[in-house]
């Protein structure tokens, strides 16, 4: 169940994100900064998240056993780079903010599949 709100989480954030960000919308510049190619490099890492949490959460809802396999590679990412980004960019940010609330849950949704 975790797994599957873990997912949802990131087909939610990122599918509002995704879209503003390639849209230029005047929030991302506020939030991301005018376009670079570090951003857009942000943002193919956004699209690849994306991407696998379509794929897990399919093989969550069709009982794949692979699924669990699957997010305890796409969830230790999400929570170092989202941990880190308070580091490198600074905790008053407010992509760095939602970053370290969605890491506290995939982190409990990591401990469910190890535990």
């Amino acid at each position: 169940m975790l797994l599957t709100i873990s997912m949802l989480i990131n087909l939610a954030v990122l599918g509002l994100v995704v879209p503003a960000i390639w849209r230029n919308t005047p929030a991302m510049v506020l939030a991301y900064g005018p376009p670079t190619p570090a951003r857009d490099i942000v943002l193919a890492f956004y699209v690849a998240i994306f991407t696998v949490s379509v794929v897990v959460l399919g093989a969550v809802a069709s009982g794949q056993d692979w699924a669990g396999a699957a997010a305890l590679t796409v969830l230790p990412v999400q929570i170092a780079y989202k941990a880190l980004s308070a580091f490198t960019v600074g905790p008053r940010n407010p992509v760095v903010q939602a970053n370290l609330v969605i890491a506290a849950f995939h982190a409990i949704t990591l401990a469910s599949l190890i535990y």
